[in-house]
């Protein structure tokens, strides 16, 4: 829908101002896809843009792996539970490679944020160094998804903990470093879109030339923002049900919780609890497979109540905002299951032996899993092709183009209402916003105006 054509514009094209007016998708791009622009390579072609991905999965998998050998040698078995859950949850979730996007990246790295942050706050390792590595992973989830903000209170809860000052945690080498990357990140969205944080209203600049100023507009901060509320909140599901007495407006579908219902029924039973019940099924597999060690009790008050509260706090405060934002399954994957691994592992914390069995079961189950699934797909590829790189659909060159004209440039739309893919030049297929573009060249830059 949108990730390739704009990495196609990162890779073909210069710096384009106000591209939203294009694809408002465009302006909720994440840093993710600009990282991967950087590693495209024309040999590999668009297989390059799953280097970052595929890294980032690696890195995690290999830093939960040293954290649960830390943790095993410290004896700090709460810890080295939920280090355990999340790998083995990591493995039996995100097994399709070519399901990776913005979303899974995204998670992995908000999953071993709260691993940090729980070792920081619990093993009282609270240097600076350990700090602000948690600030660079806060930031790091809140540019690769604009909906991971809260987490940048984890490390403010540490600071304030601990009174540490700002100027403590950034020497100068930090703060160069931190506000490159957030500069770099807030004027691309600038360029893009009109606003440091799209679709939020107060962080525009109305002046810019390319801001979307009418509700009329493509990229309408207000349409947009209403967009996401009733599409998150399931108003497609609604209106396909077929016994609805009074079908609801949009306006009136996301008031007063009447949203509830169908996204209970669409989103809850039919997504999130199925994936809650297939993970906890796993667990308790695991844990009945174990369950001969459960009694060998080990009282060790590791975490203590104000730590036990602040986390949970923690957790909830994030889980809330995503239900209140946009409560979609595959947005809310962190928020959703690291307040069950936090207190599956609460409830067997005093149990090592039956701790180190359990996950030991449980990471063979997922690794299996995840070995068998993969092979599987390998052994269905033609051989003759790369079998490294997905052979999703994804990388699709047989689409047809037209091409519309705005003063002498040119802007493609996909035909037979089919989408755009990696192109050499802008593509959208939102035909009505291509014709309202007055497409201006001002020094060799785009510059993509609302007539």
């Amino acid at each position: 829908m949108y990730h390739l054509p704009y990495l196609a514009s990162l890779v073909n094209e210069k710096i384009s101002f106000g591209l939203a007016n294009l694809h408002f998708r465009f302006a909720h791009t994440s840093f993710l896809q600009n990282i991967s622009a950087m590693f495209f390579f024309k040999n590999l072609n668009t297989e390059s843009f799953t280097i970052i991905p595929g890294l980032i999965y690696s890195m995690t998998i290999l830093l939960l792996i040293k954290k649960i050998i830390f943790f095993k040698k410290l004896q700090e078995y709460f810890l080295l539970s939920i280090t355990g859950l999340v790998l083995g949850f990591v493995l039996l979730r995100f097994y399709r490679f070519n399901d990776f996007g913005n979303d899974i990246p995204s998670h992995l790295i908000v999953f071993y944020t709260f691993i940090i942050f729980l070792e920081i706050l619990i093993l009282k390792t609270n240097s600076k160094k350990n700090i602000f590595l948690l600030i660079i992973l806060t930031l790091t989830s809140f540019l690769f998804k604009l909906s991971y903000g809260p987490l940048i209170f984890l490390p403010l809860i540490l600071i304030l903990i601990n009174r540490i000052t700002y100027l403590q945690v950034f020497n100068s080498k930090n703060l160069i470093f931190f506000s490159i990357f957030l500069l770099f990140f807030l004027t691309k969205n600038l360029f893009i879109s009109g606003c440091l944080i799209y679709p939020v209203k107060f962080t525009c600049v109305k002046e810019l030339a390319w801001y979307p100023k009418n509700y009329s507009d493509h990229a309408s901060i207000e349409k947009r923002k209403f967009e996401i509320k009733y599409r998150s909140r399931g108003y497609s599901d609604y209106v396909r049900k077929k016994n609805i007495d009074k079908e609801l407006s949009r306006e009136e579908y996301i008031k007063d919780f009447n949203w509830i219902p169908t996204w209970l029924e669409n989103n809850f039973f039919k997504k999130t609890l199925k994936n809650i019940f297939i993970y906890l099924f796993l667990i308790l597999l695991s844990m009945l497979i174990s369950y001969k060690y459960f009694n060998s009790v080990y009282r060790k008050n590791e975490i203590g109540k104000n730590n036990f509260y602040l986390a949970s706090l923690s957790l909830f405060i994030g889980l809330g905002f995503w239900f209140f934002t946009a409560p979609n399954f595959r947005y809310g994957v962190s928020y959703i299951f690291m307040p069950i691994i936090f207190y599956i592992s609460y409830y067997i914390k005093e149990r090592p032996e039956f701790i180190k069995k359990f996950l030991k079961i449980l990471i063979l189950i997922s690794f299996t899993y995840f070995s068998f699934y993969n092979l599987i797909r390998i052994s269905k590829n033609n051989i003759s092709q790369n079998i490294i790189f997905s052979n999703n659909d994804y990388y699709n060159y047989n689409v047809n183009y037209k091409k519309i004209s705005s003063n002498g440039h040119s802007i493609l739309i996909p035909t037979n209402n089919d989408v755009c893919w990696f192109t050499k030049i802008h593509c959208t297929h939102f035909e009505d916003a291509a014709n309202k573009i007055n497409l201006k060249i001002i020094k060799n830059y785009k510059f993509y105006l609302v007539n």
